[in-house]
């Protein structure tokens, strides 16, 4: 294969990454916009009712109990700290534009959160089986909240130097585990599935758009620099 052959490849994987992305981040988008309709009917949707019924056959006093430790990895009592840790190792390193991001995207997706809360204004569900919130229900905090936070881990992974097969492992356990945040929050009755879906939509536009911001920015800078 030739060099040119070779470029054309390259080209082409990289053009199929994109397209992939910009339809991954439209389809989230356009979801969100549609599960945003259903909060604001004021009616609970069927697809509620049907994974609210689901789940409730599983709602065990053992599995409730074990969803509650689960669904306090989304909380900010865990994530606050944890991105402190995050981020100091990062400074650590003296990775400064990486802990500069981190601090960023979790901020960012928290405060987006917040306003869309009181934005849709949705009240949560009745009977929930932990404490009553008075904040509002779509989106799901937790799920956006982890969501992020494990794409971030997942970002941090992918640079670092550990075995393929390991990386994928990670991957997949901690996009697993975000998952089992959000249903830990319908089966505490905390949150309606379409709450969770919705948190997991837009965290998806989220991550897709922070990381396009965050590398066009970096683009400028090396550009900035080589010019100067």
């Amino acid at each position: 294969m030739t060099d040119q052959e070779k470029g054309k490849k390259i080209l082409s994987l990289v053009s199929a990454k994109i397209l992939l992305i910009t339809l991954c981040f439209f389809c989230a988008l356009i979801f969100f916009i549609f599960l945003a309709y259903i909060a604001t009917s004021g009616e609970e949707h069927m697809i509620d009712r049907k994974v609210i019924d689901f789940f409730s056959a599983y709602a065990t006093p053992p599995v409730v109990a074990q969803m509650e430790k689960i669904t306090f990895f989304g909380s900010a009592r865990f994530l606050f700290p944890a991105y402190i840790v995050l981020v100091s190792w990062c400074l650590f390193r003296k990775q400064f534009n990486t802990a500069l991001n981190i601090a960023v995207v979790a901020f960012t997706a928290y405060a987006l959160t917040n306003f869309l809360k009181a934005w849709f204004g949705r009240k949560r569900p009745d009977l929930p089986l932990i404490e009553s919130l008075k904040t509002g229900s779509f989106p799901s905090g937790h799920t956006i909240s982890s969501f992020v936070f494990c794409m971030v881990l997942v970002y941090l992974v992918g640079r670092s130097a550990l075995p393929n097969l390991l990386k994928w492992i990670l991957y997949v356990a901690l996009i697993s585990f975000s998952m089992l945040i959000g249903i830990s929050r319908i089966m505490l009755n905390m949150h309606y599935p379409t709450d969770v879906i919705g948190g997991y939509c837009l965290g998806v536009v989220w991550v897709l758009l922070s990381l396009w911001v965050f590398r066009t920015m970096a683009k400028r800078r090396n550009m900035s620099r080589g010019g100067s």
